[in-house]
């Protein structure tokens, strides 16, 4: 049951189509306080785009492609911000070694 408050009207923010977006569930959360919504609707298409692997080497840099761009990370603060990055558009970082990423791109039942 919803508590209408003290207005006594039902307000109704409905949303869909955010597709993984870290930053678009964070302004999900502050929609009732900005809108006076009583209830958030997430009709649909919540989940990600995709998994991007992020292949640790040896030598403790990382690799990726992504956006069609290959990128090689050699700190953890620059793999924080890519992995922030990949998040905010939809996408899920996954890190992992090479034979990883292989198995992802191979077998359709680990990238489920």
């Amino acid at each position: 049951m919803v508590s209408l408050g003290k207005s006594g009207k039902l307000r109704i923010f409905f949303s869909s189509d955010i597709h993984g977006s870290e930053s678009c569930f964070k302004k999900l959360l502050m929609v009732p306080r900005l809108y006076k919504a009583t209830v958030v609707i997430v009709g649909g298409d919540i989940t990600g785009k995709a998994l991007i692997p992020i292949i640790s080497k040896n030598d403790g840099s990382f690799e990726t492609h992504f956006l069609g761009e290959k990128i090689d990370i050699n700190s953890i603060d620059k793999l924080n911000s890519l992995k922030e990055r990949i998040r905010a558009i939809g996408f899920y970082p996954y890190i992992t070694d090479g034979k990883g990423a292989v198995e992802l791109k191979e077998n359709v039942k680990v990238a489920e």
